[in-house]
């Protein structure tokens, strides 16, 4: 895709190539200057890097903004890339063909992980590996710069001039560091560039000599790019340092763009795609290294500037093309630069990453000690070994960190008791009074995240506590992402003691186990080899429901609903009624019937009439979503419904199911006003129940929510 002509795009592409472009001489120099001994060779290949990737990156459109370059983590990375392959491989030809191999295969990988969408995953890497791996380059970056500018033993002829280049490279860092606090026309790095040029020349002109490589020398043309590949090179490279290499060089290079990208949608309001992002560098890195070009990335200071200057979409062709240019009219240039004000360059970046407080502060506080640790991990492993090894001891700490974070998770969301925590069944005063005082014989845990084998151990101490008797344990899953064997197996033991202790453990809302469960005689069950059987319910209330039951069993008590009727003078309502009362309330009732599966009030209905259970069972559900309800109530004979809309005429808040054939007496609004003028002793007695019955729902409501706040 061309570009646009654009002032604004124009303009942002010259302020990224004016931060680029000093930054890509110096990176490709030092790099190179140990394989070619020619620093103005290598300025060419950091150039030639800069025009492949911003011209691929910026035609495939990868993100918003980003300008691409060698950057000073990828950088670090090839420093001792290039310094283990010359210690692998004897000539010149063959470094150069296994290096060109390292990014080849950098690339490819990079490309794959984009178009697998592993770029998504890459971003998940903790932070604190991240900034270690950011330390480690910038320290690399420093010890491998200062070795370059400090007086070798062969200039002692010089005398006090052997360290003029020193004194360059100082001169260079102090003054970015001095005027990196004003807002200048020109970006710091080419500011610097040119005040340690000017230094080194003026002073150089009184040296009685002055060696050639001090100077970065005349840049070469693109004809001295040359293809390093050939079949004789690839059968004699060391693959295990190659591929090794190349993997970590993907990583590195993949998170570094990354991490510019994401500061590029901040700045602009766009969202980049990880996917084109990764596949359009895999290409540039793969062109780069079949021409001996070196890695690159999206570099976050050419961005930002590029961005704050009017830069977008085309910014990056832009880039590519002026610097493209810059290689065939500023040759020449090279021969004022000195090396060492290149070195100042980088030492200066790298000085800036370190001057970090992050670090200092982690360190202080006890709950990021762990994070400082695992930074101080990466840049030990890097300075001790090299980035490869950091790469390897950085994921290794960031799945460490993710188990660990896992394993101090919470996994309980709440405990209650059948005594906080009843079951949505209305039951009579004297059942419901038993299920209270044996209420801590029914306890109900509602578990959250994910069950794996980091948290079984901890989930095993947790249950324990209610070992003490036989119980019947309720796990609610409805908040556990995941479950593994590991957890199975230690609720399969955890069953097998709650029933020698006369209690059992039952599952309500399981999802993430539809090929353990099993159903016969229409109930759901996890068998087990060893005989162990876990019955499993759709939801907490119905695993409420069959505790409930097997407590009053095991008591000897009637069971909740005997769904062939009660006598009238049982209802709830009729609690403050005289049989007399009784027998005139009821001639201002009606009579209904409700089959099985029957919906005799649906949500929004206008009503204003009070329903009285006299056989079978009731259900109310509350609609969410398209076509799903959530359980409020089961109402079974001798219970009522609708009172809201009794006390208060308007639209019905639930659906009503008959889930069992039932019978119902139905005491209008209209019927009970008539009541009221001639009977208002009964009316009272009704609304004296009703009124304390609503009390006691508050009552369970409040209960319910502190067990949830507690």
């Amino acid at each position: 895709m061309l570009p646009r002509l654009s002032k604004a795009e124009l303009w942002g592409g010259a302020s990224a190539s004016a931060v680029i472009l000093p930054q890509a001489i110096a990176y490709g120099a030092a790099l190179f200057v140990p394989v070619y001994g020619d620093p103005a060779l290598g300025a060419l290949l950091g150039l030639f890097t800069v025009v492949v990737f911003n011209l691929i990156g910026g035609i495939a459109g990868a993100s918003h903004g980003v300008v691409y370059g060698p950057t000073g983590t990828t950088f670090a990375m090839l420093i001792g890339t290039i310094t283990l392959l010359s210690a692998e491989h004897a000539s010149q030809l063959q470094v150069l063909g296994a290096f060109s191999m390292v990014m080849i295969l950098a690339g490819l990988t990079q490309y794959l992980i984009g178009l697998s969408g592993g770029g998504q995953l890459i971003k998940f890497l903790p932070y604190p590996v991240v900034y270690g791996f950011i330390m480690a380059s910038a320290l690399l970056m420093l010890l491998v710069q200062v070795r370059v500018v400090l007086p070798s033993v062969d200039l002692d002829i010089l005398g006090l001039w052997q360290w003029l280049p020193l004194f360059t490279t100082f001169i260079t860092i102090l003054f970015m560091h001095l005027v990196n606090r004003f807002t200048l026309p020109l970006p710091t790095p080419l500011l610097g560039l040119i005040v340690g040029s000017v230094c080194f020349n003026l002073l150089a002109m009184y040296a009685p000599h002055v060696p050639q490589s001090w100077m970065l020398g005349k840049l070469a043309g693109l004809d001295s790019i040359e293809f390093h590949l050939s079949w004789s090179v690839l059968g004699s490279l060391n693959w295990n340092v190659i591929i090794s290499s190349a993997l970590a060089l993907a990583v590195l290079a993949s998170l570094d763009s990354l991490l510019t990208a994401s500061l590029a949608d901040g700045y602009s309001g766009e969202r980049h795609k990880p996917k084109k992002e990764l596949m359009a560098e895999g290409l540039g890195q793969m062109v780069s290294g079949m021409f001996g070009g070196m890695a690159g990335a999206g570099a976050t200071g050419a961005t930002m500037s590029s961005l704050e200057n009017g830069g977008g979409r085309y910014a990056a062709i832009y880039t590519g093309i002026i610097i493209l240019i810059s290689i065939f009219f500023l040759r020449n240039i090279g021969t004022v630069i000195p090396v060492s004000a290149l070195v100042g360059i980088i030492i200066y970046v790298a000085v800036r990453r370190l001057v970090n407080r992050e670090w200092w502060l982690w360190l202080r506080y006890r709950q990021t000690r762990f994070d400082a640790i695992t930074s101080i991990l990466v840049i030990a492993a890097a300075l001790i070994y090299d980035m490869m090894v950091a790469i390897g001891a950085g994921m290794m700490m960031a799945v460490f960190h993710f188990l660990r974070a896992q394993v101090q998770a919470s996994i309980v969301n709440r405990r209650v008791t059948v005594a906080e925590h009843p079951s949505l069944r209305h039951m009579p005063d004297n059942t419901r009074e038993f299920i209270q005082q044996n209420g801590e014989r029914i306890v109900l845990y509602e578990l959250c995240g994910d069950l794996f084998f980091g948290t079984a151990d901890r989930l095993q101490n947790i249950l324990r506590k209610d070992l003490r008797h036989g119980v019947w344990m309720i796990l609610e899953l409805g908040r556990v992402r995941h479950i593994d064997l590991t957890i199975m197996n230690s609720l399969e033991k955890f069953a097998e003691k709650l029933k020698l202790r006369g209690g059992e453990l039952i599952l309500a809302n399981v999802e993430d186990l539809p090929s353990l469960i099993i159903e016969d005689d229409g109930r759901k069950h996890i068998r087990f080899d060893s005989g162990i059987r876990i019955d499993c319910y759709a939801d907490e209330d119905e695993a409420l429901e069959y505790a409930e039951d097997a407590l009053l069993k095991e008591s000897n008590k009637t069971l909740l609903f005997p769904y062939q009727g009660i006598e009238l003078d049982r209802i709830e309502l009729y609690r403050y009624l005289q049989e007399a009362e009784i027998a005139i309330l009821f001639q201002y009732l009606d009579y209904d019937y409700g089959s099985k599966g029957e919906v005799i009030i649906e949500s929004g209905d206008r009503g204003d009439s009070l329903y009285m259970v006299l056989r079978g069972e009731i259900t109310a559900l509350l609609p969410f979503g398209q076509n799903q309800y959530k359980r409020l109530a089961k109402f079974g004979p001798g219970s009522f419904f609708g009172e809201i809309a009794f006390l208060n005429p308007g639209p019905r808040s639930a659906r009503i199911l008959v889930t069992h054939d039932a019978d119902f007496l139905i005491l209008s609004r209209t019927n009970f006003n008539i009541l009221h003028e001639q009977y208002p002793s009964i009316s009272a007695g009704l609304l004296l129940a009703l009124g304390e019955s609503l009390g006691l729902h508050l009552r369970r409501t409040m209960s319910e929510l502190e067990s949830y706040v507690d």
